[in-house]
């Protein structure tokens, strides 16, 4: 996945699970590793940051189980701030420093909405707002994970609020102020 911050500037997210920190049979090099020791193995989310087409830093963190899917990542003028397993992580750009990271979920983020100055994410077990600082503004819950099988759209961000429907079909509506909608 490749986000551009100017004419000249780019990033690319892609998962790089062959890396093995410590090794020097690595196929891929980084120039900065934030990853974490576990009894087991990690997705690895890898960042390559090009000027003119020319690779000029790199960075691979651990995300535990996470992916790259639409909507995972979202480029600012000097930062790139994505979802990383269960958190949400925000590094420099272009040089790779982490400035921030910020456990959103118990499970996995799948997705991260730019909402006023702030983040609203999509995670498997809550819906959560965080700051731009990556200080938890309000999480919500609900009866089940918030991935439904049977639809399509089980996430919707509108004007009013955010729309979520869980594994057992359970529909919620929340505010932006993290209160529940009752209708």
């Amino acid at each position: 996945m490749k986000f551009k911050f100017n004419e000249d500037l780019s990033a690319e997210l892609s998962i790089d699970n062959e890396f093995i920190k410590g090794s020097s049979d690595n196929i891929n090099p980084y120039q900065l590793v934030y990853l974490e020791d576990s009894d087991y193995r990690q997705e690895q989310i890898a960042i390559r940051v090009n000027d003119n087409n020319v690779i000029i830093n790199t960075a691979i963190i651990s995300a535990g189980l996470g992916g790259i899917w639409p909507n995972v990542a979202i480029a600012e003028k000097d930062r790139i701030v994505f979802c990383c397993g269960k958190n949400i992580t925000c590094l420099s750009i272009p040089e790779l420093k982490l400035l921030w990271q910020t456990k959103s979920n118990d499970s996995v983020c799948f997705c991260i909405y730019p909402y006023q100055n702030s983040y609203i994410i999509h995670g498997e077990m809550n819906i959560s707002r965080i700051d731009e600082n990556g200080n938890l503004i309000w999480q919500q819950s609900g009866g089940d994970i918030f991935v439904n099988l049977q639809t399509g759209n089980n996430f919707l961000l509108t004007e009013d609020c955010i729309f979520a429907i869980d594994f057992n079909n359970n529909h919620y509506k929340f505010a932006y102020d993290g209160k529940i909608i009752n209708d």
